[in-house]
């Protein structure tokens, strides 16, 4: 409370930094008899008032004024001013303040007034502490993402704000690039601003578009809404009005928007999107799009029929035991041909999705994990689902790690164990015969029989589906070690034990008179072991050329070569694990070792019905020099690779009768310059091939038992029978920028390419990949393919940029599916016109549209489509 007498405030001045404060009546008497003192009349300032100033303070008592120069700041409760000149009436409890006029004629030192209702920057103003109403002069001040610019705005105790001769606009230039111009506003803060009559005007010029009065919603929460929709023509579907709608706000974490389209010719499309975020802790975006649509006219009229896509991505932010994740996409078959002008959707044939949940249990090795996936191929229409996929699985313990004395291999034994449950559904399953073999199924509850594809367009028949469900468990318990052998080379032994869960399994008997293998199904638990141990041997070998030239000091060659031992016992007659049968397969009394888990129906695999015993090589190369940092004075030497990695693994089968050896397959990768990925691989084959017997007037080559260098001599021990070779890279003036995106973000701009983010900082951009696949199995002809692909943009002027998206390909001699768009960057406006000729949708789009959401209605779009 401030007191009114003047003494009281004379003796709370205390140099430039004070506090105008009350003095409590400290009059008591010794009388028995109390003394009622008159009440002291209340103050209209309710709190304390501080104000300070750089320069000089003066008081006058007779006219009980403070006056502040120099950077002078006044704060009272949740007001703070801030100007080069301040005076406080306490006669009239009001304040009031103004700039000056410097050596140059320049006004400086304007009135900084925040309070509730926002930053006001006005020449002059005057504020009364008791009405807690305000004047304000020639002030400009931020509403949310616009501005206001006024000549006099009077401001009454609720905040609220009268602005006559006013300007509204989000452009935040100096000089603004438009604006609406009105006799008079009102703002009420946080809420909404209403104006009268108004007009546009574009760079000072008036427009001839004026609306009667103008409502803006300008809440500090975002807040329902309609959406104003676009316009177009399409030469399929007529003239439409596209993405109005209404968003409702439900609250500060979730909102929802639906918006449609409408054509003349008696389509519609509709699309609902819900986002959600909760700070810290997740976000994300579900979209639902229905379309039902009609191309032509007339006689040409044709019905298209109904289309269904649904997407969803949810991301966590958090740190904690558990995480949820989804990225899923999906619908019906038609719909992006129909639908989506993006590149990569019309382009791509198959769509993938997945949910997953894991966790990690406090004080224990385990950790769960549960997936739902599901991928679908839009041109077959066959659709997959992993409804669910779950994991559970304990860290590898070392149980003999505490115990003394040289026992390397026990010390270092590890145990971990994995198990995972399985049920895949799949809109089109044909099990098929068994290793090709002839069988007659026997009862309806085989696994064999062919069932009838169903497609998504018939998913809701949940019954048929459901039947086709297949679902199995593994478990799988690892047991290795490592221990140190003659000083330079890692010995690493394991063994695997896996065990196979069904709630089924098969017995097979041969039927004289059908000449065919007859298949049982036994329902009932069952299961299968399968046991296989290796052991490996691996060491390190540098090799170093020292040549000590003027920049290059030496080269450095690092070898890892690896020797493996697999083998695995066979267990199908042993009692107890035996999940095989011997079955006499035709009329010549051939016999066939059968599995009980044979066929597609059994999901997580069967045990091995075969003895393995191999030997397995590879060799991992690294190649790197030493090279003299730039200048001559400098002595740093830094390590540049050449080769990141070239590697070779072959195979060779000890028990096989013929064919031993494997390809040899080669694989290099490395970077140039720390910019250009190159990765490439090869295959060798070591085998010769002839040509046999003619089918369908084509010669059959068929591998031999014969090397190559056998026939040939030492010139050709090895045939490549496939090569690829794999260039990529993105060139910026600034190397190491990225541009990425959350997976809200990019869900967004999947529906909305025209939002796609463009850094007009970077004068250029582009990515692109060159790849280039060889193929040739034995005598048959080789064939080719050589792509290129390439996205990039150019900044033509400071405003300007053209993306270009596009590729080639050099054996068909065609492009692919290309992209244009042109970008205008107008400050507070925004301009791109995209167009796209070659692709089936041929497309083209026109936006100009202020960037502000405030303003999102203040836009021009102009859309064309072509054939659907």
């Amino acid at each position: 409370m401030v007191l009114s007498n003047i003494f009281a405030q004379a003796q709370a001045i205390e140099g430039k930094d004070n506090a105008i404060v009350s003095k409590k009546d400290s009059a008591t008497t010794k009388d028995s008899i109390a003394l009622k003192l008159p009440e002291k009349k209340k103050s209209d300032i309710q709190t304390t008032v501080k104000y300070k100033c750089d320069d000089s303070l003066r008081f006058d008592v007779l006219r009980k004024v403070v006056m502040l120069y120099g950077n002078a700041t006044v704060d009272y409760g949740n007001i703070s001013l801030k100007s080069e000149r301040i005076e406080i009436d306490y006669g009239n409890n009001s304040v009031r303040a103004y700039g000056t006029i410097d050596s140059t004629g320049k006004y400086v030192g304007r009135p900084q007034f925040k309070d509730e209702s926002g930053l006001y920057v006005p020449d002059s103003m005057r504020y009364n502490f008791t009405s807690k109403k305000a004047i304000v002069y020639n002030v400009e001040t931020k509403q949310g993402d616009g501005y206001i610019i006024g000549n006099k705005i009077k401001k009454n105790p609720e905040n609220e704000m009268f602005v006559r001769n006013a300007q509204y606009t989000t452009c935040d230039h100096k000089h603004p690039h438009f604006g609406l111009i009105a006799t008079k506003i009102k703002v009420i803060p946080n809420k909404k601003i209403i104006s009268g009559p108004a007009y546009l005007h574009i760079a000072g010029v008036p427009t001839p578009l004026v609306i009667p009065f103008g409502f803006f919603p300008s809440p500090k929460k975002r807040s329902s809404g309609i959406i104003i929709p676009g316009y177009g023509e399409s030469q399929q579907s007529g003239f439409f009005f596209e993405r109005g709608g209404f968003f409702w706000a439900i609250n500060e974490y979730m909102g929802a928007r639906i918006q449609g389209d409408i054509y003349t010719n008696g389509g519609f499309r509709t699309n609902l999107n819900f986002d959600y975020a909760k700070r810290y802790k997740y976000s994300g975006l579900f979209t639902l799009a229905f379309s039902d649509l009609v191309s032509g006219f007339g006689v040409n009229k044709r019905f298209l029929g109904n289309s269904l896509w649904v997407t969803w991505s949810h991301a966590p932010r958090s740190k904690g035991r558990s995480r949820f994740t989804a990225n899923v996409q999906g619908g019906m078959s038609n719909f992006n041909r129909q639908n989506s002008t993006n590149i990569a959707a019309n382009s791509s044939n198959t769509f993938n999705s997945v949910i997953s949940f894991s966790t990690t249990f406090p004080k224990s090795p385990f950790n769960l994990g549960i997936t739902l996936r599901h991928d679908q191929n839009v041109r077959t229409k066959v659709i997959n689902f992993d409804l669910p996929n779950v994991n559970l699985s304990m860290n590898q313990r070392k149980p003999f790690q505490n115990l003394k004395g040289n026992f390397s291999l026990l010390k270092n034994l590890g145990i971990a164990y994995n198990s995972n449950f399985t049920n895949k559904i799949s809109t089109q399953y044909n099990p098929g015969g068994l290793n090709g073999l002839r069988f007659k199924g026997e009862s309806s509850g085989d696994t064999v029989k062919t069932i009838n594809p169903i497609t998504i367009d018939s998913l809701f028949n949940i019954n048929k589906l459901l039947q086709q469900a297949r679902y199995g468990m593994t478990h799988n318990f690892t047991i290795n070690s490592t221990a140190k052998v003659f000083k330079y080379f890692n010995f690493n032994p394991s063994v695997n034990l896996n065990e196979y869960w069904y709630d089924k399994s098969l017995r097979y008997r041969y039927s004289p008179s059908n000449n065919a293998v007859i298949i049982d199904t036994l329902n009932g638990f069952a299961r299968g072991l399968n046991l296989s141990s290796s052991a490996s041997v691996n060491t390190t070998i540098y090799g170093i050329l020292y040549l000590n030239g003027k920049r290059v000091q030496k080269i450095r060659h690092t070898m890892r070569p690896t020797v493996s031992f697999i083998y695995t016992p066979d267990l199908s007659k042993t009692q107890g694990f035996g999940a095989s049968m011997p079955v006499q397969v035709d009329g010549s009394g051939t016999v066939r070792t059968l599995s009980y888990f044979e066929g597609n129906g059994f999901i997580s695999g069967k045990p091995s019905s075969a003895k393995a015993q191999s030997l397995s090589f590879s060799l991992d190369n690294t190649l790197e020099m030493k090279v003299k940092g730039r200048g001559d004075t400098s002595k740093k030497y830094n390590n540049v690779k050449i080769f990141d990695n070239i590697g070779l693994t072959a195979n060779y089968n000890m028990l096989a009768d013929s064919l031993k050896w494997s390809n040899l397959n080669v694989n290099a990768r490395t970077m140039l310059f720390n910019k250009i990925n190159i990765n490439s691989s090869f295959i060798f084959d070591p085998y010769k091939y002839v040509n046999t017997s003619l089918v369908e007037n084509t010669l059959v080559n068929v591998k031999t038992n014969e090397f190559l260098y056998e026939k040939n001599g030492i010139r050709m021990p090895l045939a490549l029978s496939s090569a690829s070779l794999a260039l990529s890279t993105s060139f910026n003036p600034n190397w190491r920028y990225t541009n990425t995106y959350t997976p809200r973000e990019e869900a967004i701009m999947r529906q909305f390419p025209h939002l796609r983010y463009i850094d007009f900082n970077l004068p250029w951009n582009l990515s692109t990949s060159l790849n280039y696949q060889y193929n040739q199995t034995g005598l048959a002809p080789s064939f080719t393919t050589q792509t290129a692909n390439f996205t990039g943009d150019v900044k033509l002027t400071e405003s300007w940029k053209v993306s270009v998206t596009s590729g080639y390909d050099f054996v068909l001699k065609r492009t692919s599916i290309t992209q244009f768009t042109l970008y205008k960057d107008l400050h507070c406006w925004q301009m791109n016109m995209t167009w796209s000729p070659f692709s089936p949708t041929q497309t083209f789009s026109f936006y100009i549209n202020v960037k502000s959401s405030m303003l999102q209605d203040l836009k021009l779009q102009k859309n064309g489509r072509g054939n659907l």
